[in-house]
């Protein structure tokens, strides 16, 4: 977060840094890539950024967000689409959270997220203190294993978007018909098999360890 705020504390596109992601189980080799989506569970931003989110008037009408020039050149999936129309369409309606409002401004000043394809963050706040995370997302429900490693940023390539990486954020946060076809959803499951396997294997070893 440091690194990228440094990086790009005078960029006109990036208006904040995400902290969390849901797709660790993705291959590939960039670290860093944008992204429609700002999560609001641990991240990092500047005072510019909190200057536009104020001067950005209250939401109109959900539909149009769509046709805003951050989208230009985007094929936006029936999923992506759903996902946010319901987010802003409770915004409009009275939600009392502002992590929507902040994605809207996001949008509106045409800038996006820096996420990570690691997690550095997650969220606790789901029991009978939070106002709307009352129910724990799944992939969220087994933990979430921190990477300690020193990261080398300074010669990795940021992945713009439009990018199969938001697409495949939104199949494994929703699970919408019609994307949970074909090698993604194939993928998934090998990839939580091949989990249920090392969960087994070191079960194993932690048994013999003890029985030695």
């Amino acid at each position: 977060m440091d690194w990228s705020l440094e990086q790009y504390k005078n960029s006109n596109r990036i208006f904040h840094i995400n902290g969390l992601s849901i797709i660790n189980s993705f291959p590939g080799r960039n670290r860093l890539f944008e992204s429609y989506s700002c999560r609001p569970w641990g991240f990092g931003t500047w005072k510019k950024s909190w200057e536009l989110y104020k001067g950005t008037g209250p939401i109109k009408d959900p539909k149009d967000l769509f046709s805003l020039p951050i989208f230009t050149g985007a094929k936006l999936t029936d999923t992506f689409k759903n996902k946010w129309l319901d987010r802003f369409s409770r915004l409009k309606n009275g939600t009392d959270t502002y992590d929507l409002s902040w994605n809207y401004a996001a949008w509106v000043n045409n800038c996006c997220a820096l996420a990570p394809r690691f997690t550095f963050t997650t969220n606790i706040g789901f029991d009978s203190r939070a106002l709307h995370t009352r129910i724990k997302p799944v992939f969220l429900r087994f933990g979430v294993k921190f990477k300690t490693q020193k990261l080398n940023f300074y010669h990795g390539h940021v992945v713009p978007f439009p990018s199969y990486y938001d697409a495949y954020s939104d199949f494994v946060e929703w699970g919408v018909p019609g994307i949970s076809k074909g090698s993604v959803r194939f993928f998934i499951q090998i990839y939580n098999l091949a989990k249920t396997v090392k969960r087994f294997v070191v079960s194993l070893y932690s048994l013999s360890k003890k029985t030695w």
